[in-house]
C-alpha cells in the first residue's frame, strides 16, 4: 500500500543522507598548459576556458580559444564536431549542453546544434539557424523542452529537436543576465531598456522607452504573466547575474545581491524583494555575510542546496542550508599565485561540485560530507613530512606551493614549541585510540625534544632547535659575544651539532604541557616514565636552584625566563607579565609535583601562592589593551592554566584560577580558538555553561584548512569584513589592516593558536605549516569528551 512504500523510501533514503559529519569544500586546482610552469597543480592540454556548461554525467563542457572541451576526472580532450564550421568556436561563443545535444549560439552567425556522444568525443550536426543581427551572446541555459538564449538583441527561445529559433517580442535590446528555473516555467531576464511593442503588457507600453536605468522581466509561463521591476529602490543597480534557486530568485549587480521570492495572492503573484548585502547593518540589507558584492555569474547547485556567486574577488557559496555564505579565491582555492584572484567563468555540475576557470587554469570546489576524525586522519598523514631529528619542523617549498619536490625541513626558533603541541595532540591520541603507531610516533617526539636539552650540555636548559652543522636551512644567523638569542652557536656538548639558545618562555611553557601528557599517557614501564620524569624535573629543578630564573648557555638569564617574585610584584617593568608568568610557574610546578612526587616542587608552589599572592596575580593575567594584545602570550597562559587545573593537588588551589578563566574568557571568547575553549571547557565544567564555546571550537576546527601551505590571502575589499582601524598587530608597533571579527581559519592566512585570528593579509606559498595545532586540539576535544569519534 501507499504508507508501506512511503516507510520504504524513507527507509532508502535514511541509507543516503549521512547521519553525521558536515559539510566541508575542497578544492582540486588544474593550470592550462601555458601556465603551468612554476604552479605545483596538474597541467590541462588547454590554453584557456569560457562559456562552462555541466553533462549530466556531472563532467563539464567549455569552450578553449577554438575549441570544445571536455572536463572530465581532471582529463580535458577535444570534442570533434563534424562538420568543423570554422569561425563557429571561439571565446565569444555561448555553449550549453541539452540532453545529448551540444547548442553553439554563435555572434554575427546563429545557432547550431550538434548530437553528441561524449564518450567518442565527438558531436555531429543536426540544425543550424542563421542570425548574422545577433552581434553579442550573454547567457545561454536549459529548460526541460527549450535553450533559452541572452543577447544583444533581447531574449530568444530555441527548441533543439526542431531548430526553431523564436524572438520573445516583451524583451527587446540588449539582455545581460538571464535565468531560467529548474522546470522552465519561471523565466528572469535582464533588460537595458523596454521599446514600446505588442509584446509589452499595456501598463508599460505609454512613452517611448524608458532607456535607463535597466530592470528586470520575470515571466511565469504557465500563466502566461509578465512582471517587470525597475533596478533601483527595491534592488540597488543594473542586473549583472540572474540564477533560480527553485522559485526564489537571485539577482547579482555591482553593488550586492538581491532575493525575489513568488507569494501567490488570490490570483496575483507579489514578488517580494529582499536585500542580500555584505553586512547585516548596510541599510536595507535583510541578510547579511556576503563576501564579493561585484556579481559576475550565479551558479545553483541543487543536490547541495548552494548558490555560487563570482567576481573579480572570487567566489562564495551560500549554503541554503546552515543559511551561511564561505569565501573561495587566491591559491588556496583557485588556480592562481597571489589573492585575491578573478574567478572568470562559473559552472556547477548538480553532484555537489562547482567549476570555476581563472587565467591560470580550473579549480573545481566540491563539497563533501566529513568528520573531525577524517580531518585528523589527513592531517596526521602530513605529519611524517616535517619530521626532523625528531622534532615537528616547518617545511620550505623551493617552488611555489609545491610539497613534494625539493622541499627541506628548516630550523625554526620555536622548532620546540610546535613539537611539544604536535606531541600533546599524540599523547592524548594514544589515550582516547591506543595504536603502536602512535606510540612510536610519540617517543619519536619526545627523543627531539630530550636532543634539545642534550645540545645545551646544561641539565635542565633546554635549546629553542638544534641541527647537525651544514644542514639545509639551518645554522643562520650566528651568534655574536654580545647575544646568544635566536641565533646560532656550536654545541660543546656535542660536536658536530649547533643550537639557537635564548628559549622564549611559551616554548618552555609548550615542553612543560606535552610532558605531563607523555608521562600519564604513553610511557608505560618504569624507565620510560623515569625518562620523562627525568626530563621534567630537571627543568625545574635548575629553574629553582638559580632563583627561579632560567640561566642560558652564556650564565645570564633568558630575557623571558624570570618567575622571581622580586621581579614580577616588585620591578614595574615585569608587571604585565605579572599574571602570566605567575600561572606558568604555578602550573610547571604542580606538573612537576604530579610526575616525581618530590616535595619541593609543591613546597615552592605553596611559597609563592601563600607569601607572594601568585594565585592572585593570575586573575589578571590575559592583557587586554587593544594596543598590545598578544596571542602568543594567549597560547601560553592557556597551556600553563591547564597544567595549573589538571594537576593542582587539591581543588582549594583552584578558586582563584577559575576567576581567572572568566576574565579571561570575557575577551577571548570571540576567537573561537578550539585548543583554548577546550582547555576553558574541561577547567571549568560544572562551574560555567561552556556549550558556546564548545560549539566555537568544533566550528574552528570544522572550518581549518584543508592544506597548510601558506597560500597568499588577501580579503582586503571583502564586503562582510568591517576592519577595525584602532588595532595594531600583536606586537604593538607595525599598524595592520585587521578585521573586527576572526575570520574563518580556512578564510584567514594559514596559522597556528599564537597567531592573530583577526589577520586578513598574509602568506606566500613557499612553506607549510606542520599539523600539530589542529590534531593538538581535536585530541584534547576528544579526551575531554567534547568531540565524539564519530564527529
Amino acid at each position: 500500500d501507499v504508507l508501506s512504500m512511503l516507510i520504504l523510501l524513507a527507509a532508502l533514503c535514511a541509507l543516503c543522507v549521512p547521519t553525521h559529519g558536515f559539510e566541508k569544500v575542497f578544492s582540486q586546482r588544474y593550470a592550462f598548459a601555458p601556465h603551468a610552469a612554476g604552479l605545483p597543480w596538474p597541467a590541462l592540454r588547454a590554453p584557456s576556458a569560457t562559456a562552462l556548461s555541466a553533462t549530466s554525467a556531472g563532467d563539464y563542457l567549455f569552450i578553449a580559444g577554438d575549441q570544445v572541451m571536455l572536463f572530465a576526472a581532471g582529463q580535458v580532450a577535444n570534442i570533434t564536431l563534424t562538420p568543423s564550421l570554422p569561425g563557429a568556436v571561439s571565446p565569444s561563443t555561448g555553449l550549453t549542453l541539452w540532453g545529448d545535444v551540444l547548442v553553439l549560439v554563435v555572434p554575427t552567425s546563429g545557432v547550431h546544434a550538434f548530437r553528441c556522444d561524449l564518450a567518442a568525443r565527438s558531436c555531429s550536426l543536426q540544425h543550424s539557424v542563421a542570425r548574422p543581427d545577433i552581434t553579442e551572446i550573454t547567457s545561454v541555459r536549459v529548460a526541460p523542452t527549450l535553450v533559452w538564449i541572452a543577447s544583444s538583441l533581447g531574449l530568444h527561445s530555441y527548441d533543439p529537436l526542431s531548430g526553431t529559433l523564436v524572438d520573445i517580442p516583451t524583451v527587446v535590446g540588449p539582455s545581460p543576465a538571464l535565468a531560467v528555473s529548474e522546470d522552465g516555467s519561471l523565466i528572469a531576464v535582464a533588460s537595458f531598456t523596454i521599446t514600446p511593442g505588442p509584446g509589452v503588457p499595456p501598463r508599460l507600453r505609454d512613452g517611448p522607452g524608458y532607456q535607463a536605468p535597466s530592470g528586470i522581466w520575470i515571466w511565469n509561463r504557465t500563466s502566461d504573466d509578465w512582471q517587470h521591476f525597475w533596478a533601483g529602490g527595491i534592488f540597488d543597480a543594473n542586473a549583472t547575474a540572474l540564477e533560480f534557486e527553485g522559485a526564489r530568485l537571485w539577482i547579482g549587480t555591482a553593488v550586492c545581491v538581491a532575493w525575489a521570492t513568488p507569494y501567490h495572492l488570490g490570483g496575483k503573484t507579489a514578488w517580494l524583494f529582499e536585500r542580500v548585502g555584505g553586512l547585516r547593518e548596510n541599510p536595507g540589507s535583510v541578510v547579511g555575510g556576503l563576501p564579493n558584492v561585484n556579481v559576475t555569474a550565479l551558479a545553483w547547485d541543487p543536490l547541495a542546496r548552494a548558490m555560487f556567486v563570482s567576481g573579480p574577488l572570487g567566489v562564495s557559496r551560500y549554503s541554503a542550508v546552515s543559511q551561511t555564505f564561505e569565501y573561495f579565491t587566491g591559491p588556496r582555492y583557485l588556480t592562481s599565485r597571489a589573492a585575491p584572484s578573478p574567478a572568470l567563468a562559473l559552472a556547477t555540475n548538480g553532484r555537489g561540485c562547482a567549476l570555476v576557470a581563472s587565467d591560470l587554469g580550473l579549480a573545481e570546489l566540491c563539497a563533501a560530507n566529513t568528520t573531525l576524525a577524517e580531518l585528523a586522519k589527513r592531517y596526521g598523514a602530513m605529519a611524517p613530512r616535517h619530521a626532523r631529528h625528531g622534532l615537528v619542523a616547518d617545511m620550505s617549498l623551493t617552488n611555489f606551493g609545491d610539497v613534494t619536490t625539493d622541499t627541506y625541513n628548516n630550523c625554526g626558533e620555536s622548532d620546540g614549541l610546535w613539537s611539544s603541541i604536535y606531541l600533546s595532540g599524540l599523547a592524548l591520541q594514544y589515550a582516547v585510540e591506543p595504536s603502536e603507531d602512535v606510540r612510536q610516533a610519540a617517543w619519536s617526539v619526545f627523543e627531539g625534544l630530550e636532543l634539545l636539552n642534550n645540545v645545551t650540555g646544561i641539565k635542565g636548559l633546554i635549546a629553542r632547535t638544534a641541527a647537525r652543522v651544514g644542514e639545509r636551512g639551518c645554522g643562520e644567523p650566528r651568534c655574536t659575544p654580545d647575544s646568544v638569542n635566536k641565533c646560532f652557536s656550536n654545541s660543546t656538548a656535542m660536536p658536530g651539532w649547533v643550537l639557537m639558545a635564548g628559549l622564549s618562555s611559551d616554548s618552555l611553557t609548550g615542553h612543560m604541557y606535552a610532558y605531563p601528557l607523555m608521562y600519564e599517557h604513553v610511557a608505560k614501564t618504569d624507565s620510560e616514565r623515569a625518562r620523562v620524569r627525568a626530563l621534567m624535573a630537571n627543568v625545574l629543578t635548575y629553574i629553582i636552584e638559580n632563583n627561579l630564573h632560567l640561566i642560558d648557555i652564556d650564565g645570564k638569564p633568558t630575557y623571558w625566563g624570570v618567575w622571581d617574585p622580586s621581579q614580577l610584584n616588585d620591578n614595574a617593568t615585569w608587571y604585565e607579565e605579572r599574571g602570566l608568568n605567575s600561572a606558568m610557574i604555578i602550573g610547571f610546578l604542580f606538573g612537576a609535583y604530579n610526575l616525581t612526587g618530590d616535595d619541593v616542587y609543591l613546597q615552592t608552589a605553596n611559597r609563592l601562592i601563600d607569601d607572594h599572592d601568585y594565585d592572585i596575580n593570575v586573575v589578571n593575567a590575559r592583557i587586554t589593551a587593544a594596543n598590545d594584545t598578544n596571542f602568543s602570550d594567549d597560547q601560553l597562559l592557556l597551556l600553563a592554566c591547564y597544567l595549573y587545573w589538571r594537576y593542582a593537588p587539591s581543588p582549594a588551589y583552584l578558586p582563584a584560577l577559575r576567576l581567572a578563566f572568566v576574565r579571561t574568557y570575557q575577551s577571548l571568547a570571540d576567537e573561537r580558538a578550539s585548543l583554548f575553549n577546550y582547555i576553558y571547557a574541561a577547567a571549568m565544567r560544572g562551574y560555567a555553561d561552556t556549550s558556546a564555546e564548545i560549539a566555537d571550537a568544533r566550528w574552528t576546527l570544522q572550518h581549518w584548512p584543508a592544506e597548510l601551505v601558506d597560500w597568499p590571502v588577501d580579503n582586503n575589499g571583502r564586503a562582510d569584513i568591517r576592519p577595525n582601524q584602532d588595532t595594531v598587530d600583536f606586537n604593538g608597533d607595525t599598524p595592520q589592516i585587521l578585521s573586527s571579527r576572526p575570520l574563518a581559519p580556512d578564510e584567514r592566512p594559514t596559522q597556528r593558536w599564537n597567531a592573530e585570528p583577526y589577520q586578513m593579509v598574509g602568506g606566500s606559498g613557499f612553506s607549510e605549516l606542520d599539523p600539530g595545532a589542529f590534531l593538538a586540539a581535536y585530541w584534547l576535544g576528544r579526551y575531554h569528551g567534547f568531540i565524539a569519534a564519530e564527529e
